[in-house]
């Protein structure tokens, strides 16, 4: 049975439509769909679709007949991480943006990364579920976040009441992270910290704020 075949099968036996699995695994309707229909061999949020499906990558790619074996449900992940005191936050692909909205409808999630609790709430407006994170990309941020670097937003300060602070936004249709003024005239001027990099104006109507960036991490 191909892995087309057992997740069909498995959203039938949970009752799931493939609209409310992309919800749940944060990617679009048409991923889900292509999926399914046998179009893409290996897809790289396998184990985020196991998870929902309560089931295991090995299941999904037919290593066992076992749809159990391995498998952890996504309420066991949550219930294991509270009492650890870490909250999940989602790893997002800022590449394209896919309209305008919150982080969960813009981009697609490729992955999440565990923060203790008291680290977030000492940097956030508190609202985990506001958090999100994305990837430095480029040299347009440069020094001060790097190509690959980590960055942690909160999406619940969308308000650009403090200035020449650091923006994740979307401008173009393409998803950006950058230092944002408010001009006299009520335009913003959208600033990379590369001073090769010229600045940008946009009208509040081209523009999409998605939330601050609050954290910045860096390998070593």
């Amino acid at each position: 049975m191909s892995l087309a075949q057992r997740m069909a099968d498995r959203m039938r036996e949970l009752g799931m439509s493939q609209s409310e699995l992309a919800r749940r695994v944060k990617v679009s309707q048409p991923t889900i769909s292509a999926i399914v229909k046998g179009d893409t061999t290996l897809p790289k949020d396998l184990r985020k679709i196991a998870l929902v499906l309560e089931t295991s990558e090995s299941w999904l790619l037919g290593e066992t007949d076992d749809p159990a074996a391995g498998a952890i449900g996504t309420s066991d992940r949550d219930t294991l991480a509270e009492t650890l005191g870490l909250f999940f936050v989602p790893d997002m692909d800022i590449g394209l943006a896919m309209g305008a909205g919150t982080f969960l409808e813009v981009f697609e999630q490729r992955g999440a990364v565990a923060f203790e609790r008291n680290f977030l709430r000492e940097i956030s407006e508190g609202n985990f579920e506001l958090l999100w994170m994305a990837r430095g990309d480029g040299d347009s941020m440069e020094p001060t976040i790097r190509d690959g670097d980590a960055v942690l937003i909160d999406g619940a300060q969308r308000m650009i009441n403090r200035p020449d602070k650091i923006w994740a936004l979307t401008y173009g249709g393409l998803g950006m992270i950058k230092r944002v003024r408010t001009l006299p005239d009520g335009n913003y001027a959208i600033m990379s910290d590369n001073k090769a990099v010229d600045p940008i104006t946009a009208s509040p109507s081209e523009v999409h704020f998605l939330g601050r960036v609050v954290w910045i991490g860096r390998r070593q």
